[in-house]
């Protein structure tokens, strides 16, 4: 992978990390089997086009671009990384009392120099090289980033950070401020801790690749304050986070001074330049409480069947463990509201998927896959005529990327498609 694939794919991730909650579900990434709520954050799941521009990596000096507003989403190009989309910079009087200085065309100019600054004065002793920053090129973008390569002397590392600022209702529906669901993404450490100026700081120690192809641990911190900051430092014990070989046991920052860096005062200047960023409401935007979906669910599975474990974070999507006594097996349920999107004049984004689809009496289309072994697992989705989408996954193993407990998943296909051809599922009035 090129420098500059490198650094789009981090820079998506990074970006994407905040602004996920409130992303359009209109593109083709989107569609492609299971929105997974909680792993929906990750790079590799987060693409969301803005004007169909393309983010380009700058090495050295450059500048990020801050817009003050998202173009239209275009058609999905899987040949070009993008950051999301789903997230407005406020204008007029919001943009000017969160500090920002506009540039051309109401961006915000926060140049790489001053970014790379603000994280030296903030970190330990250490040879910084391979500095990266973005610029914009017409992308939206409301944050800086800056990725390094970082060495103390024991080894170079990746480092990467981000700056956003958020307006306060935002932030609290920010991803990644809490830790996440061992199920679906496995960790070896995580902590939570509300800090004495009420910031909230997130301590998170994983990999990379729970069960990939290499070994590369992935270090961060992410600090949600009062001012609408939302900073996230991320390290990897590689010259480069994908898949590089490991240049050291563990990436070069400690998690005292990975909180150090997030919480250092350093940011300030640049966290009052940025403009409040506030949600929008996306097209097919979900409207199903998480908690209803389990409450559904539990009342659609077969006799002697119970959620256990259950995740219920983000609405529209849920998951939880089942167990017949022979093994767990997980579940993940997407239930949403494409009713916008089958009504758009220029044609349905989400229609494409189910094409293909066995087409029901009323109307609605069934798609059924079965993929892997051990482990895999069983889908079942359905778009109806009237745009309620709902999609039932069941592994056979407790938890994404973990180890098969049975040969099957604890759900026959026919009940995946019982529940979710169930008249239980209904669109809000």
């Amino acid at each position: 992978m090129s420098s500059d694939q490198q650094f789009e794919e981090d820079l998506t991730y990074a970006m994407s990390r905040a602004g996920e909650a409130f992303r359009t579900e209109t593109t083709q990434l989107d569609l492609v089997g299971l929105e997974r709520g909680r792993r929906a954050w990750r790079r590799r799941s987060t693409a969301v086009l803005a004007g169909g521009a393309t983010a380009l990596a700058l090495a050295g000096g450059g500048t990020f671009l801050v817009a003050a507003g998202s173009g239209p989403a275009s058609s999905f190009d899987p040949a070009v990384s993008v950051v999301p989309s789903g997230l407005t910079p406020a204008s007029g009087a919001a943009a000017a009392s969160a500090g920002g200085s506009t540039g051309t065309a109401g961006q915000v100019l926060v140049p790489t120099e001053r970014v790379l600054t603000a994280l030296q004065a903030a970190l330990p002793a250490g040879s910084v090289s391979g500095v990266q920053g973005m610029e914009g090129r017409g992308v939206p973008v409301d944050g800086a980033m800056v990725r390094i390569r970082f060495d103390d002397g024991k080894g170079i590392g990746r480092l990467a950070v981000s700056v956003r600022h958020l307006t306060r209702q935002t932030l609290a529906s920010a991803p990644g401020l809490k830790c996440p669901d061992q199920k679906i993404e496995p960790y070896e450490a995580c902590q939570t801790t509300t800090l004495a100026d009420g910031s909230v700081l997130t301590l998170f120690q994983g990999r990379e690749y729970p069960k990939g192809p290499a070994d590369t641990k992935r270090w961060s911190a992410t600090l949600s304050g009062k001012d609408g900051r939302l900073i996230e430092v991320t390290e990897w014990n590689a010259a480069e986070d994908m898949g590089a070989p490991s240049t050291r046991p563990t990436p070069p920052l400690t998690t005292d001074q990975l909180t150090a860096v997030a919480t250092s005062r350093t940011w300030d200047a640049i966290v009052s330049e940025l403009p409040a960023v506030v949600g929008q409401a996306p097209v097919g935007q979900v409207k199903f409480p998480a908690e209803q979906i389990v409450a559904t669910a539990a009342r659609l599975l077969p006799a002697g069947l119970a959620p256990a474990d259950t995740n219920t974070d983000t609405d529209g999507y849920a998951n939880f463990a089942i167990n017949d006594g022979k093994g767990a097996s997980l579940v993940e349920i997407n239930v949403q509201d494409w009713r916008q999107d089958l009504a758009q004049p220029s044609g349905s984004t989400i229609s494409g998927q189910y094409a293909n689809g066995q087409v029901l009496p009323d109307g609605s289309r069934l798609v059924e896959s079965q993929e892997g072994q051990n482990p895999g697992h069983w889908t079942a989705e359905v778009l109806r005529a009237d745009g309620l989408r709902v999609v039932v996954i069941a592994y056979n193993s407790g938890g994404l990327g973990q180890a098969a407990t049975r040969q099957t998943p604890v759900l026959t296909t026919e009940q995946l498609k019982a529940i979710a051809l169930s008249p239980e599922w209904k669109l809000p009035g």
